[in-house]
């Protein structure tokens, strides 16, 4: 009873809080608004003039998307945001500047707009005396700035931060001035940054407040790059001196900082005076600062100097890096031990700066010093306790292996990327995993007893993270993709055994679809790179049974997935032995999406299929299609009478203009010539016909190294006449492209219409119908020189037009039009 009584009181509870929460009526017919039929802008209108206030916030946090579809908006919010700002709540003003900076980073606006309206807006509100607003739309200035010519910075942008950075202002409204001075330097030329704000900017560098120094101290490296070397070392560098030189630690701290950005700036005799004795000063008593001698003492003793500390750890990379070329081998060594120092830090964060610099400082030492200076450092770090700095330097493993080349790396880093790669966190395992496929290549080294010995201790390591990854679709998958760049290192018995099988499982046990079709690609790219024959036809031919038979029509459908694959990496003989009957037998599965998915890469396989000797092969995908068509389900019937559409539609005039113009750079010129000169000579039409053809044939033999028969339809080998991966769409595109062009110019020059699909006479009937209508005159054929042509990557529709393409280039080499042939 006790039970039931509390959960009575409990319900009566939630009732009693949701009839509190819920609008009274009149809250209810206070709140609505009738627009139906009102425009954007009445709304606006009405909202920001006389509106509540959460009506105001909804309609100025819509204005970038109502501006990014109408433009013209924002011409009508400008002045009305003008006129009632005053009386807008101070919450809706900052909303108001957010959405302009929001608007601004759509960059859906012209020049004109950013410097009419939008700047007529900003500077209006930027004179408002409410402090929190105006630093709310300083940052939409600053945004803004990015988007301004010079000449709008210079007359209007520049008066703005002159006057909010006058010492007469608010100290925050101060502070918004002095930041523009920086970006407004990167957008101007160093004589209009001289001529505005260089002298008030040196100015607020000795400002009271101590927020204002540090924020000058930030601008001076974007300003010094403008002003050029000369006025940076005479006039800014002095001011970055006194900073460094400042009471306050943040101060100091956002001069450093500044220091570091700007030693290239300096001169090579500047850099050995000041910079240096200051950086060693920096290393040899980081908590104090720097200390030249025969100067005060910049920080006194009892100053915390942890946020200094923190600011050198974190550029201390850059700035050695920035001082190799003027460094002595002494001060250098000052510095390294400082580093060697700071990876052995209490403090977690500094050891994770140390991770993070550890690359540039690689890279100043260079990999003769490795051994003597940074290998024990690197080892502490891809062992270290804090997880953040494991993660870091696993994300720049690639980067040290590469600075160490291949002999260096196989002798030191071995045992660091075994750890990494056993390593318990999943972080540090995903960041190496990203870049394995650099790391990997650089234990390749020549001698072989080596490099045999360090890839065998790797394997077993890189093989285990198939387990790690299982579950997690995105470990998943770039493990698919990195698992092929092993086929480069093993063995071919270790690739058998070990490797080619993990690709073939997640094709059969991966849960997402993306990983699925990701192995199809690296299991068909394994099989092409295997070098031993019989092992290839095994693993493929018992992946495609196992596939086929499985009782799950995901691993059925992941058939397909491999189809299409393989039509892309192997020979057309090769693709119809092995593929084609598990592809046929696809579009009978049981289920209908399977026949569907199948349905889908019938053009592709129909690619294949256009060669004479193919006949058998086209009726058997024929009479399946006709089979399909009558299906009992209506998305599967649907489908494939729209396959066959497709074929049919293929012959469409436009579509081959459309192919063509892009295919032969000259054809407009050809079609007048063939259009308006209805008895040309035949042997002109002919050679104007053969340079066409071979035109297009030489561009696909640029596009990859493709055997000419494979280019005529003619499959020799099974391995010495396929396509390169990378590029094989848009040879395809270009070779089915060209097989047309055979077809129709042959037709065209001699009258003949031939081809079962009716795309030659369909051509050919445009030609006699523009033919009678144009002026016969004599026009020269086509010249022999060759112009670059852009190939479709797309894959055109093969089936119908194939034929008739072929039929019609039949009727060409009847009379007597020799076929091109590649040579190499």
């Amino acid at each position: 009873m006790d039970a039931i009584g509390a959960f009575d009181w409990f319900e009566s509870g939630k009732q009693e809080d949701l009839q509190n929460s819920l609008k009274s009526d009149e809250e209810i017919e206070k709140y609505s608004v009738d627009l139906e039929g009102i425009s954007e802008k009445e709304k606006l209108k009405r909202f920001i003039s006389g509106g509540l206030e959460l009506q105001q916030l909804c309609a100025v946090n819509s204005l970038p998307t109502l501006i990014k579809h109408d433009i013209t908006l924002l011409g009508f919010f400008a002045p009305l945001l003008k006129k009632y700002f005053s009386k807008l709540p101070c919450e809706v003003q900052s909303s108001a500047g957010d959405a302009f900076t929001k608007l601004i980073e759509l960059d859906c606006l012209e020049v004109d707009d950013y410097e009419g309206p939008v700047l007529d807006v900003v500077t209006f509100v930027l004179g408002s005396k409410d402090c929190a607003v105006v630093e709310e739309w300083s940052g939409t200035l600053l945004s803004l700035i990015e988007k301004l010519p010079e000449e709008s910075l210079v007359s209007k942008v520049c008066e703005i931060a002159l006057k909010m950075s006058d010492l007469s202002q608010h100290a925050k409204v101060r502070l918004n001035g002095c930041r523009m001075f920086g970006p407004l330097a990167k957008k101007m030329s160093g004589k209009s940054v001289v001529n505005t704000f260089l002298e008030r900017a040196i100015t607020n560098c000795q400002d009271t407040i101590t927020e204002v120094r540090a924020t000058m101290s930030c601008q001076l490296p974007m300003i010094g790059e403008s002003i050029g070397n000369e006025l940076t070392q005479t006039r800014v560098y002095p001011e970055l001196i006194e900073l460094l030189r400042d009471e306050e630690v943040s101060v100091r701290t956002s001069a450093f900082q500044s220091l570091v950005e700007m030693i290239s700036l300096l001169s090579a005799e500047e850099v050995k005076k000041t910079v240096i004795p200051i950086a060693l000063e920096y290393a040899r008593a980081p908590e104090k600062g720097p200390c030249v001698p025969g100067s005060p003492p910049l920080i006194l003793h009892g100053d915390d100097g942890a946020d200094l500390k923190r600011a050198l750890a974190e550029n201390y990379g850059k700035m050695v890096y920035n001082l190799q070329g003027h460094l002595q081998e002494e001060e250098l060594d000052v510095l390294v031990r400082y580093f060697k120092a700071l990876s052995s830090q209490a403090e977690d964060e500094l050891r994770l700066f140390c991770a993070y610099n550890f690359p540039g400082m690689l890279q100043t030492l260079g990999s003769r010093k490795y051994a003597l200076h940074l290998h024990d450092v690197f080892r502490s770090l891809c062992r270290d306790k804090y997880e953040a700095v494991r993660v870091l330097t696993a994300k720049f493993f690639h980067e040290v292996s590469i600075i160490l080349g291949k002999e260096r790396t196989a002798q030191y880093l071995r045992d660091s990327l075994l750890y990494l790669l056993g390593d318990s966190s999943d972080d540090v395992k995903e960041a190496l995993l990203n870049n394995l496929h650099i790391i990997l290549p650089q234990f390749s080294v020549a001698k072989e007893d080596t490099r045999v010995a360090c890839y065998n201790e790797l394997l077993q390591s890189v093989l285990a993270l198939e387990k790690w990854a299982k579950g997690h679709w995105r470990r998943e998958l770039v493990l698919v993709d990195r698992i092929s760049t092993l086929i480069d290192h093993y063995s071919d018995a270790q690739l058998s055994e070990a490797v080619y099988p993990i690709p073939a499982r997640f094709l059969s046990k991966a849960a997402a679809n993306t990983v699925k079709k990701a192995a199809a690609v690296v299991f068909l790219y394994m099989m092409k790179r295997c070098r031993r024959y019989q092992t290839r036809m095994d693993l493929i031919q018992r992946t495609l049974r196992e596939l086929a038979r499985s009782k799950s029509f995901w691993s059925r459908s992941t058939v397909i997935d491999l189809v299409e694959t393989a039509a892309f990496f192997f020979s057309r003989k090769f693709f119809k032995d092995h593929f084609l009957d598990h592809f046929l037998e696809a579009l009978k599965d049981r289920v209908p999406n399977v026949r569907i998915k199948a349905l889908e890469i019938v053009e592709t396989v129909s690619f294949h299929l256009n060669a004479a000797e193919d006949k058998l092969h086209r009726e058997r995908l024929d009479e399946a299609l006709a089979r399909l068509s009558m299906d009992g389900d209506k998305d599967v019937s649907s489908g494939a009478q729209n396959v066959k559409k497709g074929k049919e539609v293929s012959s469409d005039k436009k579509e081959w203009q459309r192919l063509f113009s892009q295919l032969v750079p000259d054809l407009p010129v050809l079609l007048e010539r063939v259009q308006s000169e209805g008895g040309i000579e035949e042997d002109a039409a002919r050679r104007a016909d053969e340079d066409s053809v071979r035109r297009i044939f030489d561009v696909a033999a640029a596009a990859t190294s493709v055997d000419h028969r494979r280019l005529d339809g003619r499959s020799g080998g099974e391995e010495k006449k396929t396509m390169d991966r990378r590029s094989v769409g848009a040879t395809r595109s270009a070779v089915s492209g060209g097989r047309r062009a055979v077809g129709v110019s042959s037709t065209a020059g001699t009258g003949v219409r031939g081809g079962r699909g009716g795309s030659s006479s369909a051509f050919g009937s445009a030609t006699s119908a523009s033919a009678s209508a144009g002026p016969k005159v004599r026009r020269a054929a086509a010249p022999a020189t060759r112009s670059p042509v852009r190939a479709r990557t797309s894959q055109p529709a093969p089936s119908s037009a194939s034929s008739s393409s072929s039929s019609a280039a039949g009727a060409g080499r009847g009379r007597g039009v020799r076929q091109p042939r590649m040579k190499y």
